[in-house]
């Protein structure tokens, strides 16, 4: 007898943009979890949803939490309400459903704009009310269109998520190992339903106030029921047909990866890749859980699996893919002799002091260079440093051209330099070491679309 625990599917804001699609989404789901039978075939179905996507190019068409992000800054506040609340009218009426569905909601989100006190829990309610309102329509569509399954829906008090007790309630970071546990007591009551969540919000660490995750965290709600329970597969849906091996910008058309693991996700993710937030793949990792990045209501395309060991089709270079992100600035950090102690922690705590992440560091003759992310206040950095007596120099528009794979080996390396050198490109950084799983250069950003397409032929073609 095969025992099914139970799947979670979540589904990106694209894939929910309008009403035809939300039932399109919601009827994948039901079937998913019951097998086109009348009766849920395992012990947890979850559907995760986020807030409604953009339509259109327009500035209406946007995102909802855009809308939502745009209020809580008291930008055109009128207007973007405005718009807001006629996507979730418009959404609600599309499906037949009571108009008044929403209202507790609703008024919730009017208290707070009449009163323009946008501290601490009045901000995540309304940069999190997309998702409130989609998971509300979701569970009410649910009853009305499947009167024979049990659905239930669980708010940001209700879902398990725990962040942080910081000091704000918007962009807080998860807490791992409470979470976890709160899902299992959460979960025990709600055996054999299909449990509908509104991703990306949760509650503050002993408190009951409302709190917003990390941006793309939706995929964290998922991730974390599903890691918490054990279940089988979780399966998150976009308009990305899983992972591409070379940003389709550059070369369109390649199929997806078919399988990769849990680390060289991570890698993308880090990188930039917008395919899965790299914290929300945490429990699913430790947890052993299977993720598929599927494209929304395209049965057809396989999407790509991430598990402990990915098992695909390897090349003889270990490669998995090829990831390039742009917008670096390299600062190169002089008068920092090597044997002098304390010199380059000095420097380092400067940069964290001016709120720069530090990507990479290459080491040179009594000078150091930094790679990181332009951002607005370069120049306080840098006359921050010039006072403690380290010219600098910086340099913007470099990109992070990066080969990722478990099993890479040497011949990528030699592939990689051997490709720079015949374009006649010096990267400003090369690196690679025998624990890692990637080989970066960082290079001039016009480089990057003749490399990586050098790159993939001689990687993937060959």
């Amino acid at each position: 007898m095969v025992i099914n625990l139970g799947d979670v599917e979540k589904w990106g804001g694209t894939s929910l943009a309008t009403a035809e699609l939300d039932r399109k989404a919601l009827e994948h789901s039901v079937n998913s979890f019951t097998n086109n039978s009348a009766t849920l075939k395992m012990d947890y179905g979850i559907i995760v949803c986020s807030g409604s996507g953009k339509t259109d190019d327009t500035s209406e068409g946007r995102k909802a939490t855009d809308h939502a992000i745009d209020l809580v800054n008291g930008t055109n506040q009128e207007n973007e309400w405005k718009i807001l609340e006629n996507i979730f009218k418009r959404n609600v009426n599309d499906h037949g459903l009571e108009q008044n569905i929403l209202d507790p909601l609703l008024n919730e989100a009017k208290t707070i704009l009449n009163s323009g006190d946008f501290d601490g829990e009045a901000k995540a309610k309304i940069v999190g009310l997309p998702e409130r309102v989609k998971a509300t329509i979701f569970y009410e569509l649910g009853k009305k269109s499947f009167p024979g399954l049990d659905f239930i829906l669980l708010d940001y008090d209700q879902n398990g998520i725990q962040g942080i007790n910081s000091s704000g309630n918007t962009e807080v970071l998860v807490c791992h190992q409470e979470t976890l546990q709160n899902i299992v007591n959460v979960a025990k009551s709600y055996k054999n339903k299909i449990i509908i969540l509104p991703g990306f919000i949760g509650t503050k660490s002993r408190t009951n106030e409302m709190i917003t995750l990390e941006r793309g965290m939706s995929d964290g709600t998922a991730t974390y029921w599903g890691g918490a329970l054990y279940l089988d597969e979780v399966r998150i849906f976009s308009d990305y047909n899983g992972i591409s091996p070379v940003d389709p910008k550059i070369i369109s058309g390649l199929n997806s990866i078919d399988k990769c693991t849990y680390r060289e996700a991570e890698a993308f993710a880090g990188l930039g890749a917008k395919i899965i937030n790299d914290t929300a793949l945490k429990p699913a990792r430790e947890r052993g859980i299977p993720v598929k990045i599927l494209k929304s209501f395209e049965p057809d395309k396989q999407g790509t699996t991430i598990r402990a060991v990915a098992n695909g089709k390897k090349n003889k270079f270990g490669v998995t893919a090829i990831a390039n992100t742009a917008d670096y600035t390299m600062i190169t950090v002089y008068n920092m002799p090597m044997l002098k102690t304390g010199v380059a922690a000095k420097v380092g705590d400067t940069f964290a002091k001016h709120s720069y992440n530090i990507e990479t560091i290459n080491d040179g003759d009594s000078c150091r260079t930094y790679a990181i992310f332009a951002k607005p206040n370069l120049g306080e950095l840098i006359l921050d440093l010039k006072k403690q007596g380290h010219p600098v120099k910086d340099v913007n528009s470099f990109a992070r051209v990066t080969l990722v794979g478990e099993e890479i080996n040497y011949k990528a390396n030699l592939v990689f330099l051997e490709t720079l050198n015949e374009l006649c490109i010096k990267p400003k950084i090369f690196q690679f070491c025998d624990d890692s799983i990637i080989v970066d250069a960082f290079i001039r950003e016009q480089y990057v679309h003749n490399v990586v397409t050098k790159l993939y032929n001689r990687l993937f073609e060959n």
